[in-house]
């Protein structure tokens, strides 16, 4: 917002460098690119893939982040139930470790010599661990009604917002 005030004919791009994309409260990978997220950006609506960051510990796959919306213990049913039917023959067991310190945790344990990474980007095509996200950027705007804003257009009124309301405060103050 101050490098908006500073510069109001900013484009988007360069406000990009200041946010550059959404946060989920569940973390996760974005892995739309920058170019699409610049279009979201600029329209207000699109579409941002979204998945589920692990790493490997001891040749097991530690999911530590999952893509908003999506249940860890939906998972653990989804990818048990893959197993115990045998179309995930790359996996031998699946544990969720979560505690209040480590809300998500669940451990895949892959059957020998098999590639974790290649046990993940088949969970991420068939399970949640991979999802899209809807982006429509709609607010009600100072006018009362409803519009689909960039996000320029979202600062830039936010800006006025702010800007009123303080002038209105110090008009109290001085009355």
């Amino acid at each position: 917002c101050s490098y908006l005030i500073k510069n109001p004919n900013a484009k988007t791009a360069t406000l990009m460098k200041y946010i550059n994309g959404p946060d989920f409260p569940t973390g996760g990978q974005i892995i739309t690119p920058t170019e699409e997220i610049e279009q979201i950006y600029e329209t207000g609506r699109g579409s941002i893939k979204l998945r589920a960051s692990y790493k490997i510990e001891n040749k097991e796959i530690i999911i530590n982040e999952v893509p908003n919306d999506t249940s860890t213990s939906n998972l653990l049913m989804q990818i048990g139930d893959m197993i115990n039917n045998k179309k995930l023959p790359l996996v031998e067991d699946i544990r969720d470790e979560g505690d209040k310190n480590e809300p998500i945790r669940l451990v895949i344990v892959p059957q020998k010599k098999t590639d974790p990474h290649k046990v993940m980007e088949h969970l991420f095509a068939t399970t949640e661990l991979e999802k899209n996200i809807k982006v429509n950027m709609n607010m009600i705007c100072l006018d009362k009604r409803p519009h689909v804003l960039g996000l320029k257009d979202i600062l830039s009124e936010w800006l006025v917002f702010r800007r009123d309301v303080v002038t209105r405060r110090f008009q109290a103050l001085l009355e």
